[in-house]
């Protein structure tokens, strides 16, 4: 999405981007697009891009605004495909499971009548024998370890607070980087 700010001489107003944050999107985009990348070769060139705009022209003060701005607009876009799945996936749902009553009604009346094949203009339909289902005759621990699947995976949260109090672990550690994040109000 590309918005062009208004050349009135006016200030900008908080929902139009300067076109110098435009440009910037526009860079970013290009890079997203390009299918000859991976993933951590765009994210670096993406860093690069900021990297030397940040650095360029205006004080950094008012570009960090810029770019807190424009993520600002990148979240309400989340937020609002958020939502758009979220409905989509409601309808999708709601579709899925009339279409599975549809098809159990046709099931039960095509067997009440003994009917195995219904032949129509634009459709063909045919009843078929699902196959046998596996009913349990135990607990599930009492299964053969041959039939069972079991999936580890750590506890993380539990993990760390065992490290803070306990400094010798030989399995883990906490890791030395000092990671930071910014808050945008």
């Amino acid at each position: 999405m590309t918005t062009t700010t208004k050349t009135t001489g006016k200030t900008p107003k908080l929902w139009e981007l300067s076109d110098e944050i435009t440009n910037l999107e526009d860079q970013i985009a290009d890079i997203q697009d390009r299918e000859d990348l991976s993933e951590s070769e765009k994210d670096q060139l993406m860093g690069e891009i900021l990297e030397t705009w940040l650095s360029t022209g205006k004080e950094f003060d008012a570009k960090a605004c810029n770019v807190a701005a424009y993520i600002k607009h990148l979240e309400a876009i989340t937020e609002a495909r958020k939502n758009e799945y979220r409905r989509l996936r409601d309808l999708a749902e709601q579709s899925e499971n009339q279409s599975q009553r549809l098809r159990n009604y046709l099931v039960s009346n095509m067997q009440k009548l003994g009917k195995k094949k219904v032949n129509g203009v634009s459709v063909n339909l045919s009843l078929r024998k699902k196959p046998a289902k596996v009913v349990l005759n135990c607990p599930l621990e009492d299964l053969p370890a041959a039939f069972m699947k079991v999936e580890i995976t750590p506890r993380l949260s539990e993990l760390k607070k065992h490290l803070q109090s306990n400094a010798d672990c030989s399995f883990a550690q906490l890791a030395d980087v000092e990671e930071y994040s910014v808050m945008i109000k």
